[in-house]
């Protein structure tokens, strides 16, 4: 018997139906005709021990026990009824397929199993990033033996381990070291890799916003007059060199005395059109949602918890099998995706009545750049299935599944088309300028109402005038009026469910070393890769942010997320290393690095204990003040 072990049902039945049938469903795996089987885990069926499991005394949390390292790791069994099943497939199974989700963790889910339950037969892998029956056929004969994924293994082990270490030994740390402080909470004081990451960006945006001071700068503005014509219009001006002295960081001008004598001396002056251009552009639909893109705009428009939004999009790939796998990173769509154009669009038509009209219009060969194989990796964007069976939706359901479907039409749709003018005028040696951006065709946006038109998230089109006068180059023009508006610089915004999801899927830019940073990128163009660097993934950023409230540590009040004192003295207390999205990177490069084969599982594991060992150590210094953390 031949198994093939996949890493949830529903890529065993995209399996299965790619096998000869007749097939036959017994239980928790499917029989077909040519003796091949078909089972599936449901994710992580395993996971490591607690640290009693390897010395009973560390049951108690002690200083003393502290550090906890595992001389040997094992694993423990989450869901017995489905391992034991699976097991007892495995003893009767000639060849393996191993059928996890062509990633790190879809590699470690299944290997994980095979060794747990001491299989030694032959394995072959097969990798699985599109489900449609064609591709699926078309992996089937291209199976490759297991071993050569045994790299992509051992990083997710590494990075699984790691995160075991960090969340055992700090958590017990700071909670004993707290309670010597005068805590009396009755919960622990979580840490983790990624949610005191989190929690960190937070406290550090919070405190920002606190200790802002307002600085005073200028904009200068102008309204230009055409001789011989009533047309006028504004002018922004744009500093040159000479201003640099009177300029800031970023190139606000500051200098009062300076901006005086511009006003003064550029009031009422001839001036000449140095640039006139007038330009037809396109813009592109946006392209279909990841599930941290659907959380965040879930969270714009209709208020959802990213937790809730999970549950939901959940729901309608599960119960009501109208939408794909939900828990993805890619906002891409497979080339063998597009021909189901048709049977998607009717669906959405039975579904959605008010999508209709454009349904309707929508060209089903018309190919977006959402539809590129090189950018789908483990799965493809979320999108609507064909399934037109009726279904019987919540409010919410509906309004989620009418998100996700808009933005499947909107690729279907011509190009946003618009005239985009910019006019440069030069007085004096200064230089001023006026952009316009007038709507020539609606395209995709017309099936957007009015106040989310910018679901690509730009506002130009409010924010500049439609039109310009056409000038030649050489026109004179007069700077009949030029004022300076006073402004004051403005503290950050605070975090929102949708701007820290954004956050977190790219904490690049947060890092806090430059050279690390600077590492980073090289390491991913290096590689041909331009992934950003994120905390968390798909299917674990929802429940971070809700342990983060639960916990205590943030709270919310109109979308806004705030640190809490409580939140604020962990942050205080913990190592900067694990505050900072720095280690993440870290392990980033480390876990890559391990996939190449230029480091071993044992030799990352080795820098990550002696780091622990180091933090633990100095972490059990002089006890706290009392009342420290009595915030909570």
């Amino acid at each position: 018997m031949r198994l093939f072990l996949a890493e949830k049902p529903s890529l065993a039945r995209a399996i299965a139906e790619a096998l000869p049938g007749p097939r036959k469903t017994e239980g928790q795996h499917i029989e077909c005709a040519n003796g091949d089987v078909v089972a599936w885990a449901r994710g992580h069926i395993l996971e490591t021990q607690p640290p009693e499991h390897y010395n009973p005394a560390w049951k108690k949390w002690s200083l003393e026990h502290l550090p906890i390292v595992p001389a040997k790791w094992e694993l423990e069994v989450k869901e017995q009824a489905l391992y034991k099943h699976i097991a007892k497939l495995l003893k009767k199974a000639a060849r393996v397929v191993h059928a996890g989700d062509p990633d790190r963790e879809g590699q470690l889910l299944i290997d994980e199993i095979l060794e747990q339950a001491g299989y030694t037969g032959p394995v072959d892998r097969i990798m699985i990033a599109d489900t449609n029956l064609p591709a699926v056929k078309r992996e089937l004969s291209n199976l490759k033996p297991n071993s050569l994924s045994r790299p992509l293994r051992d990083a997710a082990l590494a990075r699984q381990r790691a995160d075991w270490l960090i969340g055992m030994n700090f958590t017990r740390l700071h909670t004993l070291r707290a309670r010597q402080g005068g805590y009396r909470g009755e919960s622990p004081l979580s840490v983790g890799r990624v949610q005191s990451s989190v929690l960190g960006l937070i406290v550090s945006r919070d405190i920002q916003i606190e200790t802002f001071t307002a600085k005073p700068f200028f904009a200068i503005h102008g309204t230009v007059a055409v001789p011989g014509s009533t047309a006028t219009f504004g002018v922004t001006w744009r500093p040159g060199e000479s201003a640099a002295p009177h300029l800031d960081s970023e190139r606000r001008l500051v200098s009062p005395e300076f901006t005086q004598s511009l006003v003064q001396r550029l009031s009422g002056r001839p001036g000449a059109v140095s640039k006139c251009s007038r330009e037809r552009k396109t813009q592109a639909p946006p392209l279909p949602f990841k599930l941290s893109a659907l959380q965040a705009e879930c969270d714009r428009r209709l208020g959802l918890e990213p937790a809730r939004v999970l549950e939901i999009v959940q729901a309608l790939y599960e119960t009501h099998k109208l939408t794909t796998y939900p828990r993805v990173d890619c906002e891409h769509l497979p080339l063998s995706q597009h021909p189901d154009a048709p049977a998607v669009l009717a669906a959405i038509k039975a579904h959605l009545p008010k999508l209709a009209g454009a349904v309707d219009v929508a060209i089903p060969s018309r190919r977006s750049p959402a539809w590129n194989d090189e950018k789908v990796q483990v799965h493809f964007a979320i999108i609507p299935t064909a399934r037109s069976v009726p279904a019987s939706l919540s409010d919410q359901e509906r309004a989620v599944y009418e998100l996700i479907a808009r933005r499947y039409v909107a690729q279907f749709l011509p190009h946003f088309e618009y005239d985009a003018t910019t006019i440069e005028i030069s007085c004096e040696g200064e230089m001023f300028v006026a952009t316009a951006r007038q709507e020539a065709s609606p395209g995709w946006k017309f099936i957007y109402p009015r106040d989310a038109r910018d679901a690509d998230g730009e506002d130009e089109e409010t924010e500049l005038p439609s039109s310009l006068p056409q000038l030649g180059e050489g026109s004179k023009v007069l700077l009949a009026k030029v004022e300076a508006i006073a402004k004051k610089t403005s503290p950050p915004k605070r975090f929102t469910n949708a701007t820290l999801l954004a956050t977190m899927n790219n904490v690049g830019p947060h890092l806090a070393d430059p050279q690390l940073k600077k590492a980073l990128v090289d390491l991913v163009d290096a590689n041909g890769k331009r992934e950003p660097l994120t905390l968390g993934t798909s299917a674990t950023q929802a429940t971070i942010l809700e342990t983060l409230e639960k916990r205590g540590y943030v709270t919310k009040s109109k979308r806004a997320i705030t640190s809490t004192p409580l939140g604020r003295s962990l942050v205080a207390a913990l190592p900067r290393e694990l505050v900072q999205p720095d280690m993440t990177a870290v392990w980033e490069l480390r876990m890559q690095k391990i996939t190449r084969g230029e480091l071993t599982l044992d030799e990352f594991l080795k820098k990550v204990t002696d780091q622990v060992v180091h933090l633990i150590v100095r972490g059990k210094g002089p006890a706290p003040a009392a009342g420290a953390t009595k915030a909570a």
